[in-house]
């Protein structure tokens, strides 16, 4: 399954913006498994420090969530924690251990759109 995900780097930053790692935008279908359970969303952008999700999820911020996605090549999902809910997304920062890192700097590295 291949996904297409588009640089965000050429995009003005604000002064306020706190990320490290380049976003990029996608619509990737996924899962936030929170207390065991798991939560149908949509993966809008993606980085290795963390994603943004639809829908937003109020009940989860603050949450330990694992993001998982039938497109990642990796066994396992992606763990972290719930850090801000928007009016229609949610945003969620990685707590990855380097097999994670790697795994998912793979996946991006495979997936980006070059054009």
């Amino acid at each position: 399954m291949r996904v297409t995900l588009n640089n965000r780097n050429d995009e003005p930053t604000n002064a306020g913006d706190e990320r490290l790692d380049p976003r990029y935008e996608g619509r990737l279908e996924a899962s936030l498994i929170f207390r065991g359970a798991p939560w149908r969303c949509w993966i809008r952008d993606l980085s290795l420090g963390g994603a943004g999700v639809e829908p937003a999820l109020p009940a989860m911020l603050g949450q330990t969530v694992e993001l998982t996605c039938s497109g990642f090549q990796f066994a396992g999902g992606l763990p972290g924690r719930v850090i801000n809910v928007a009016d229609r997304r949610t945003c969620v920062a990685f707590d990855l251990q380097s097999e994670h890192v790697d795994a998912l700097a793979g996946f991006l590295a495979a997936n980006i759109d070059t054009r």
